[in-house]
């Protein structure tokens, strides 16, 4: 809101040195404000959470600085502060700076680690929160509404797509290996099976992930073309079309989204035992 390097004048202070500037620097103009995304999971009590970085890519835009200590690889330990990224967004009023904030949060990807970055994209969007009516007991009366939603199913359909299409794309020399459900005269489905938290989700695909069709839990099958290009993953459902960051760990799917990010377990599929 300075325009001006404040943190640069603490150090230089800090060091015994002179902080010198002109007479209209250093005043305030527009408003701004900072998130942290941490390596928490609200819903579950903001306990800690633990793993690897897979993939991170920053939150970015116009007015927007980042201070992160991550990058893809980063091991993130229960040892210190769970602090990973500190967004700030500058805008001419407060509504500028919120919607510089959202923007920035939901073009953010953090795979590997569970993080509060949904949670703070809702607490943006809460309407006491943009008017600026603020105290400690906020959090507390929306309750659920801020910390859980519902696993999309449009999630569930895109871990299933990537899942067969890596899977296509490391092996296969014969149709009995490729796990696509090859038979004489059609396509059959094949089964991916994802635990959800503590549920178990069936997503039945038929046909190639580029012109398929997907049902998830026996509904009624959706329209569904899918192209896995490293580590991204686009998908048309039902004339919807988004873009996936996906990252595999072992057994574990991570999608990330608009800022979200999901993580599906593989259940085990039969596979074709060569010793027979």
């Amino acid at each position: 809101v300075t325009g001006s390097d404040v943190g640069g004048w603490r150090g230089r202070a800090g060091a015994g040195g002179p902080v010198a500037f002109a007479r209209d620097e250093g005043r305030p103009g527009g408003q701004a404000g900072e998130p942290r995304v941490c390596a928490e999971d609200p819903a579950g009590g903001v306990l800690p959470s633990v793993g690897t970085v897979l993939a991170y890519e920053a939150p970015a835009g116009d007015g927007i600085r980042v201070d992160a200590g991550v990058e893809t690889g980063t091991r993130v330990p229960t040892t210190y502060d769970p602090l990973l990224v500190k967004v700030v967004a500058h805008g001419a009023d407060r509504m500028q700076a919120l919607r510089r904030l959202d923007q920035a949060l939901a073009g953010c990807t953090l795979l590997g680690v569970g993080t509060n970055v949904a949670f703070l994209r809702r607490l943006l969007a809460d309407e006491d929160v943009r008017r600026g009516a603020l105290d400690t007991g906020l959090i507390g009366r929306r309750g659920n509404a801020l910390t859980r939603h519902p696993l999309p199913e449009h999630v569930l359909v895109a871990a299933a797509l990537a899942d067969l299409a890596a899977e296509q794309t490391a092996a296969a020399s014969s149709v009995f290996d490729a796990g696509g459900g090859w038979r004489l005269g059609e396509s059959a489905e094949t089964p991916v099976r994802l635990g959800a938290g503590d549920r178990i989700v069936e997503v039945r695909v038929q046909g190639p992930i580029a012109a398929a069709h997907a049902r998830v839990d026996g509904h009624d099958p959706r329209a569904a073309r899918a192209d896995l290009d490293g580590a991204v993953l686009s998908l048309e459902l039902d004339g919807h079309r988004r873009t996936y960051r996906v990252a595999f760990d072992g057994g574990s799917i991570w999608i990330g989204h608009a800022g979200r990010a999901w993580t599906l377990h593989r259940e085990q599929r039969v596979t074709t035992d060569h010793a027979t």
